[in-house]
């Protein structure tokens, strides 16, 4: 199947987006993740319970030394989704490679005439949000400055007050562009763990030429400057990438998304926040209809279904359509397990511009409310401004939970986002605009902590972890055979607290432990078994 638009000439370059049959070819095993994944990946897997599959399994390389063998330039590729991106100069060329037996399907998915590539004119695409200048007003006279009523509409300044602001969680944020943010790191101390341009590989994302929407998406998380502007989560990391091409919008964006959420879950990310959506193109063929709003079909919402089930927080903006002629969220807030946010104003209404739902099999959407007009995010000078839309909301829910999450590192994502669900606003009576509505994260933590506290540690076979009255007792450990256990626990951030060697039983006080998350491990000559509990 090749899939061309109507207007394909000679003189353009084109990309077509190869989706390959399999990976029979691979030289990868599930036994050896190390070789594909970083310690990072493998460790969020381990403790999430996800399965390492040939789904992580890179692109085979003999499939690739296939396509460049036919003079193909290869772009970008998903190894979740089995696909490769080829650039050519001539259609018939890139029509010709379905012939190649692990082809299963050629879409078209770019194209720019040759002579036009150093002059690409900049557009403004739907999502780039307008900002102007801030009213004075008494919230600004607090701690939180100008995003007092963003965080506390959430009461996320409670979670702050309880101690989490994001310290030891990651967060990618998939954006256009983000000039002007180093400054704005340098300003209010934000940790930057590094950047990628997946549109212009090697690129600098913080150029002159790029938009600064991923900038100020940026500050609305990160700021730090008390009684100006404090961010929804200051204390986390950050990856800064950009999938979005604000030059044109063609499909091969899905495929730099791809890509940047795969980068994104090799570095360790907890959390993606995306304020990106897509549903209409520059060629109309390739365009999307609302009935493909199904969780399902959309390659965007294809590959976030697959991070989503590898464990990622994909928190995407439901899209600003809502009084325009398509209405509904774009693609890939459709995907179930996807935390679709729209936008309200200060009053709790739903802004005229926020997406709705519900998806075309009558799933609710958006899945939860934040703030999307007048929100206070910092300009190019790094000063505090307002600025409307969706993308505007989700990254103060995307910081929110990474606190949330911190306080609770034990649950999944899929359990973060019902959490949510169920404390907030419209929770008894979720509709396809508000959805579940405005979430309470103090609510949400209060449930969390009296649920962990009622639950036993872990029970493995005849081996009984318990955890009461700041004593942890592990016991039962001569059932399983004579040998003797090493017992190690090792705390959130890696560092050794307890390390003993025991035959039946050991209790250990800790009174002088932080609240916090741990991991404990038994080994023994024959099996090594671990778990995890919250104190």
């Amino acid at each position: 199947v090749c899939i061309l638009p109507d207007d394909m000439y000679s003189n353009d370059l084109y990309r077509f987006r190869l989706m390959l049959d399999g990976k029979d070819l691979t030289t990868h095993s599930v036994n050896s993740p190390e070789e594909y994944l970083s310690p990072k990946a493998i460790e969020r897997r381990i403790k999430h319970h996800v399965p390492i599959d040939e789904v992580d399994f890179p692109v085979s390389q003999a499939y690739l030394s296939a396509i460049r063998a036919r003079g193909m330039k290869v772009i970008t590729q998903s190894k979740w989704m089995n696909s490769v991106v080829i650039e050519c100069s001539d259609s018939l060329a890139g029509i010709g490679l379905c012939d190649l037996p692990f082809v299963k399907s050629a879409q078209f998915v770019w194209k720019q005439p040759a002579q036009s590539l150093e002059n690409i004119v900049i557009k403004n695409p739907s999502w780039q949000e307008i900002v102007y200048p801030l009213r004075s007003s008494g919230e600004s006279e607090n701690y939180y400055g100008h995003a007092s009523l963003q965080i506390k509409m959430l009461h996320g300044e409670r979670l702050h007050q309880a101690g989490y602001r994001g310290e030891g969680m990651t967060i990618a944020v998939l954006d256009a562009g983000f000039r002007n943010s180093s400054a704005h790191a340098v300003l209010s101390g934000a940790r930057i763990a590094g950047s990628h341009d997946f549109v212009s590989p090697g690129n600098d994302v913080f150029a002159d030429n790029l938009s600064e929407h991923g900038a100020r998406v940026f500050s609305i998380m990160s700021a730090n400057l008390p009684e100006t502007m404090v961010g929804t989560a200051p204390d986390a990391t950050f990856w800064l990438l950009r999938s979005e091409d604000t030059a044109n919008e063609f499909p091969i964006e899905e495929d730099y998304w791809a890509a940047a959420i795969e980068f994104a879950d090799s570095v360790g990310a907890d959390i993606i926040n995306s304020s990106l959506g897509y549903y209409v193109y520059d060629s109309p063929a390739e365009s999307y209809r609302t009935d493909q709003l199904d969780g399902q079909t959309a390659f965007i919402t294809q590959t976030a279904n697959i991070g989503a089930a590898k464990g990622l927080l994909i928190c995407n903006s439901s899209g600003n359509e809502g009084n325009g002629k398509w209405r509904y969220i774009c693609f890939p807030s459709d995907a179930a397990n996807v935390l679709t946010v729209g936008g309200v104003d200060k009053n709790g209404q739903i802004a005229a511009f926020s997406s709705v739902g519900p998806t075309s099999d009558n799933r609710i959407k958006p899945d939860i409310m934040a703030l999307g007009s007048s929100v206070a995010v910092m300009d190019n000078s790094g000063n505090p401004v307002a600025g409307n839309g969706t993308s505007y909301a989700v990254p103060i829910i995307s910081g929110l939970m990474a606190c949330l999450w911190q306080a609770f590192p034990e649950l999944s994502n899929v359990e973060l986002i019902e959490l949510l669900r169920q404390h907030a606003s419209k929770s008894d009576s979720p509709d396809n605009n508000y959805g579940y509505g405005i979430p309470n994260l103090f609510d949400a933590y209060s449930k969390a902590l009296t649920y962990t506290q009622q639950l036993p540690v872990a029970e493995k076979g005849s081996v009984r972890i318990n955890y009461t009255d700041n004593l942890l007792f592990i016991s039962n450990l001569n059932t399983c055979n004579d040998s003797k256990k090493l017992i190690s626990i090792v705390s959130s951030q890696g560092q050794l607290l307890t390390k003993a060697t025991v035959a039946e039983r050991l209790e250990i006080d800790l009174q002088h432990y932080s609240n916090g998350f741990y991991i404990i491990s038994i080994t023994d000559e024959n099996s090594w078994y671990s778990c995890k509990f919250v104190k």
